[in-house]
């Protein structure tokens, strides 16, 4: 045996011999490595890109697809050689085209089901080539147990291929297939589970209820018909027995919402033979079919509305009261002050009207007070003023009916049949005669 040391030392020697060559050939090989390096980089960072974002079952999903059409591809290449006699290069070329053809459907399925939302005719083409590609592989099979093998591995990775379609479909269109036949609902037929969230009491209650409903129907129905007098005494005593359970377990002599659901159930089945004779109007026929919705929320708006308007209206009594008593404040402010600064304001005003007295007495004309024009002027009502007048009259002609004693002209004085100090008051006022 050539120990290390040797061959390394003859090829020492073959390589000073052909340095050129030795140069050459480690020049390919480490540009061949480079750009071996260069591909593995490339394909691993294109990997990483497709792989980023993706989930585990997608992944899985593939996988597990693609090994199974591995498997495939072996029974291909038996048939390719035994049937065929394919052999050499084109045997290895040719022998997995179904296998890539069906790879390649699945894939433009994925692609058409983002992009449009449904696979198309690429997602009928998996199966179909699948199934061809079983046949093919089972026709070289030299036993049954392997024939059934060749079969089921090209439908396996048909079907994982079509379980990544429906992950891509049912994230594009949010829904998924709800099987008809699952454990719940057998459960449910048989009475084990119940299809709503509701206690045990309430579902043993609802029940006891019922068969009371119907043993009173039975026995209504008995009657109806004329039935032996035994079978409407078994149909009674079952009536009195689902009454007794019905009170003792349901509540039924206390609760005025069991003896209303009571009520509700046997109505419901006595007058199961109107609904023959029952006339309505088609679903297509009743109008628009959201107008119940929007008239509950027309009533809901509505009742918001009086909600606020019942608040609204609190607030402006509140507001009304307050102004109330503002202007009672105010006005008993204001009579304060006139109490305080209007005397020396009404002597003046008196006084005033006492002058023009005098002067319409001494001028022999009828001096009338202009009551629009005192308001005006004092901004008080009518009555203050006709005090206001009055006492002017008292001024000039006196509280006890005399004329006044300032030497006022003939003119301006009474007649001497005129005695008392009204008529007086009354001719300067210019009512008199």
């Amino acid at each position: 045996m050539t120990r290390p040391e040797h061959f390394v030392e003859a090829l020492l020697a073959f390589a000073s011999g052909y340095l050129t060559a030795v140069a050459i050939c480690a020049t390919a090989a480490l540009a061949a490595g480079f750009m071996l390096w260069r591909a593995v980089r490339r394909l691993a960072a294109s990997t990483g890109k497709a792989l980023r974002g993706q989930q585990a079952e997608d992944l899985l999903t593939v996988a597990a697809a693609g090994l199974a059409t591995a498997v495939a591809m072996t029974g291909m290449w038996r048939f390719f050689g035994t049937v065929l006699h394919f052999s050499g290069a084109e045997r290895a070329a040719m022998f997995a085209f179904l296998e890539v053809a069906v790879v390649t459907s699945a894939f433009r399925a994925r692609r058409n089901m983002r992009e449009f939302g449904s696979a198309g005719i690429e997602g009928i083409a998996v199966w179909v080539l699948s199934g061809l590609s079983a046949v093919f592989s089972a026709l070289d099979a030299r036993s049954a147990a392997e024939a059934v093998f060749r079969l089921a591995a090209p439908l396996v990775a048909a079907w994982l291929w079509e379980r990544g379609l429906a992950l891509e479909r049912r994230r594009a269109s949010g829904r998924a297939v709800h099987w008809r036949l699952t454990a719940e609902r057998i459960l449910v037929w048989l009475g084990l589970a119940e299809p709503s969230a509701r206690a045990a009491s309430e579902v043993d209650a609802h029940r006891r209820i019922a068969r009371l409903a119907r043993a009173a129907k039975r026995l209504r129905d008995r009657r109806a018909s004329g039935a032996a007098a035994w079978r409407q005494r078994r149909a009674l005593q079952r009536l009195d027995k689902a009454m007794e359970a019905a009170v003792e377990h349901a509540d039924l002599a206390s609760d005025p919402a069991r003896q209303d659901q009571m009520r509700d159930q046997i109505g419901a089945l006595n007058a199961a033979e109107s609904l023959a004779s029952l006339t309505t109007a088609a679903p297509w026929d009743r109008g628009d079919a959201g107008a119940p919705a929007r008239v509950r929320e027309l009533e809901q708006s509505l009742a918001a509305a009086l909600a606020r308007n019942g608040t609204a209206e609190r607030e402006l009594e509140s507001a009304r009261r307050r102004i109330a008593e503002l202007a009672a404040a105010l006005t008993r402010a204001g009579s304060r002050t006139d109490d305080r600064t209007g005397d020396d304001g009404r002597d003046a005003l008196v006084a005033e009207l006492a002058g023009a007295i005098r002067e319409a007495a001494a001028a022999g004309d009828r001096w009338r007070p202009d009551y629009e024009d005192l308001m005006a002027r004092t901004g008080h009502q009518r009555r203050w003023c006709e005090y206001v007048v009055r006492d002017a009259r008292s001024a000039v002609f006196g509280s006890g009916g005399q004329a006044p004693a300032d030497g006022a002209p003939e003119s301006a004085r009474e007649p001497a049949h005129a005695g008392s100090g009204a008529d007086r008051l009354a001719h300067a006022n210019g009512s008199g005669p």
